[in-house]
């Protein structure tokens, strides 16, 4: 289904949620990502990313698929945490992603969103460590009450157990519209975490220009 056609689905359209789904997992079984696998960056493709300026990281690669992945709301949150915590042994970054919040906000169902919310914020409990840099965001905000998607500000954090500590106290739009990082574009975001990790050298506000 496309993005427009997504950003349309409400409680009136089970349906069609249901074939954007199936299509996710059908891309999967031809080579691609599926919306909700364990993905993975090698830190060399970071730094060559970087030093020679490119427009973007390197592409994340599939780490592996579960069929508990189900990209709803009755996906393995602990099981996808457990994979996320194994993928790290051997690789430096791990993108772990979670639809069912944006499911919930599509079937105009805030109370069920809130639970999901609550249900990860559980499930994400073993990745807190002193070594690991944790960043939580998203791509958009999706408005429970009209089942679409906005161009509201995302409340996003990065945990580093040696870095900065702001004045929040709590993860909510609220919250994090007077956290430490201010308003930042999702490059920015990305940058910042990569100096987080100390991957970058010198690095400068202008320098997330490079990547789209």
């Amino acid at each position: 289904m496309p993005a427009s056609a997504e950003s349309r689905a409400s409680r009136k359209q089970p349906a069609a949620r249901q074939r954007h789904h199936l299509q996710e997992s059908g891309e999967a079984a031809q080579g691609q990502a599926p919306a909700e696998s364990t993905q993975t960056q090698d830190r060399r493709d970071i730094r060559r990313a970087h030093g020679a300026r490119a427009r973007r990281t390197a592409r994340l690669r599939p780490f592996r698929e579960n069929e508990s992945f189900t990209a709803s709301h009755d996906t393995d949150l602990h099981a996808k945490v457990k994979t996320a915590i194994m993928a790290l042994d051997d690789h430096d970054m791990v993108y772990l992603h979670i639809k069912a919040t944006d499911i919930h906000s599509h079937d105009l169902n805030p109370t069920g969103k809130c639970s999901m919310l609550s249900k990860i914020d559980d499930a994400i409990a073993p990745l807190i460590s002193d070594s690991l840099v944790i960043a939580i965001t998203a791509d958009h905000s999706t408005d429970t009450n009209t089942g679409r998607h906005t161009g509201d500000p995302i409340p996003s954090l990065i945990y580093n157990p040696r870095g900065r500590v702001d004045g929040c106290r709590t993860f909510s739009e609220l919250a994090c519209s007077s956290g430490g990082m201010g308003r930042i574009n999702s490059s920015g975001f990305i940058m910042t975490m990569l100096d987080q990790m100390n991957l970058l050298e010198n690095f400068r506000p202008k320098d997330s220009d490079f990547i789209a």
